[in-house]
């Protein structure tokens, strides 16, 4: 398809992820709706500060990668409940940047 892509002049794919689609896409090398990801950044903030009474620097959020799936605090699985919270997130790929695009290419070799 990036053959394609390239030839007809496509240089972002974008697609809506459910909650498991959001762990699989980035090892594509998508990535989240930059408005999307600051959304869900208020939203994890709010939830932490909410349940442990702690307020989390906006740079200290997992919200890409794995470190996503385990982030807890105390108690609270606080990144699958924040994921939980959502029902799909819009994610994209820009084939015009050499390191999304590598990511991609390396996944669909055969």
């Amino acid at each position: 398809m990036l053959t394609l892509y390239d030839r007809i002049g496509v240089s972002i794919i974008q697609l809506a992820a459910t909650q498991d689609g959001r762990i699989v896409w980035p090892k594509f090398g998508f990535r989240i709706d930059p408005a999307e990801r600051a959304e869900f950044e208020n939203e994890l903030i709010a939830l932490e500060t909410r349940l442990t009474g702690i307020r989390p620097a906006r740079s200290s959020l997992p919200v890409d990668g794995p470190d996503m799936l385990t982030y807890s605090r105390g108690e609270y699985p606080l990144g699958m409940m924040a994921l939980r919270a959502r029902s799909f997130w819009s994610l994209q790929l820009d084939l015009t940047d050499r390191a999304q695009r590598a990511i991609l290419e390396a996944k669909c070799r055969p």
